[in-house]
């Protein structure tokens, strides 16, 4: 999304939306730190521990309402980036919770995201490969999505069996099922 972010905008949005791309890698960046510790919540929740939980998301949201306070004459880039280190903080958070009710901390969880980080990574790096050739071949955002975004998902699929993913088994599987669906002429 970060790589694309400009073509996206652009067909969906048009041109005068194109400069909210900028804020696209700061949102992202914020999801993907906090993206293992979606179900925190939850898991605490589960096992009793609903004032845990109130406590650090109250303690979230007074740092949210702070930052966006004090960043916001600034301008929406500078919120944008100080709410990604409120995400920082979220992580640490919701480690050290998660650590207590179930006794994984954020470090044992994050070193479980090394193979998932790659796959963005490589993603990442050949979608952006693609733009630079959609560069040479045309100016349309259409183009600029359609070869990114072949890139991005070749980048993807490469990592995936280069890092020996777990996804990989479970896409063969589906394609499999997939090919046996297939009406026959």
């Amino acid at each position: 999304l970060t790589v694309l972010a400009d073509p996206i905008i652009l067909l969906l949005f048009g041109p005068n939306w194109v400069a909210a791309s900028d804020l696209i890698p700061w949102v992202a960046m914020s999801a993907i730190m906090a993206l293992p510790f979606y179900l925190t919540s939850s898991i605490l929740t589960s096992l009793g521990m609903a004032g845990t939980m109130l406590r650090s998301e109250s303690i979230l949201l007074f740092a949210k309402v702070l930052i966006v306070t004090a960043t916001a004459p600034l301008g929406l880039q500078a919120v944008a980036v100080a709410l990604t280190f409120v995400s920082v903080g979220a992580v640490l958070l919701w480690g050290r919770s998660l650590r207590q009710a179930i006794g994984l901390g954020p470090m044992e969880l994050l070193r479980q995201q090394v193979g998932s980080a790659s796959l963005a990574l490589m993603t990442a790096m050949t979608g952006s490969l693609g733009n630079v050739v959609a560069d040479g071949v045309s100016a349309h955002p259409f183009a600029h999505l359609l070869i990114g975004g072949a890139f991005g998902v070749s980048g993807w699929l490469l990592a995936i069996a280069v890092v020996r993913h777990p996804l990989g088994p479970e896409l063969i599987r589906a394609s499999r099922k997939l090919m046996k669906t297939r009406p026959s002429r």
